[in-house]
């Protein structure tokens, strides 16, 4: 299995007082999404270490390989990418699948993980049946005829009306993902399931959940609290999927709360 070359902005960090560990930060986007989808919270999480926000395999400016695709290649292409830049540990911080790259990144690399914040994300992902559709239309009609109906469940109704530039970027950047790289990323989803391993995973966890989230609802995403040990659970009140962009000032301040120094 070959691993993707992937593309990410390092965003080093010139405001870490001395003597505190500059530990990187790896943001890891939504199905459908480019790297800029994390644009809000560079700033906040700059202040904490340097930040490092990939595009994963098949989308935006990634590689894109029309092979069986796992979550544990999806894993092993961040892997690849940190020992490129020669990083040795990360915190690692993951919304929709880039928070199931994230789980598997704990479970199978638990030593390249400090810290983990899992966002809008789920032990699993819905059934099989429906992601095989799902790439059937990728693949047949492109992205055109998802984009609506993924859209409704990415923000709410009202927060979209008043916010067009940003619906329109994010609708821009879904429907140019290459529908052979969005196909195999449904796949691995399709394949994905931790909910008998959470209790494997070690690193310190911060679960984020929206309370208006269609995708991955609140009851969903709080089988990853239920399940890891230890975990720290904030709830983000009338926020959808995208809760990092409808609601950054609380997400921001979540995550800056967790991975602070």
């Amino acid at each position: 299995m070959a691993n993707a070359m992937l593309a990410l902005d390092s965003f080093p960090t010139n405001s870490v007082p001395d003597g505190i560990p500059d530990i990187p930060i790896v943001l890891l986007g939504s199905l459908g999404s480019k790297r800029s989808m994390w644009r809000e919270q560079i700033e906040a999480l700059n202040t904490i270490g340097p930040v490092y926000a990939i595009d994963i395999r098949g989308h935006g400016d990634s590689q894109v390989l029309d092979e069986p695709t796992t979550m544990a290649d999806l894993a092993q292409d961040v892997i690849r990418s940190l020992n490129m830049n020669e990083i040795a540990s990360v915190h690692v911080v993951g919304l929709s699948i880039g928070g199931a790259i994230a789980q598997e990144l704990a479970l199978s690399s638990p030593e390249r993980v400090e810290r983990l914040v899992l966002s809008s994300t789920a032990p699993k992902f819905g059934e099989a049946d429906a992601w095989r559709q799902r790439i059937d239309t990728a693949r047949n009609s492109g992205l055109d005829s998802l984009v609506g109906p993924v859209m409704s469940k990415w923000f709410t109704p009202d927060w979209a009306d008043t916010h067009p530039d940003v619906i329109s970027n994010i609708h821009r950047n879904f429907v140019e993902t290459d529908p052979v790289g969005y196909a195999r990323c449904c796949e691995a989803l399709a394949g994905f399931d931790t909910r008998n391993r959470l209790g494997e995973i070690s690193a310190p966890t911060l679960v984020v959940s929206a309370t208006e989230d269609g995708s991955t609802p609140p009851e969903v995403v709080g089988q990853l609290a239920d399940g890891i040990d230890g975990a720290t659970r904030v709830s983000i009140e009338g926020a959808a999927h995208m809760c990092n962009l409808q609601c950054p000032d609380e997400y921001n301040a979540a995550l800056v709360d967790f991975l602070k120094p």
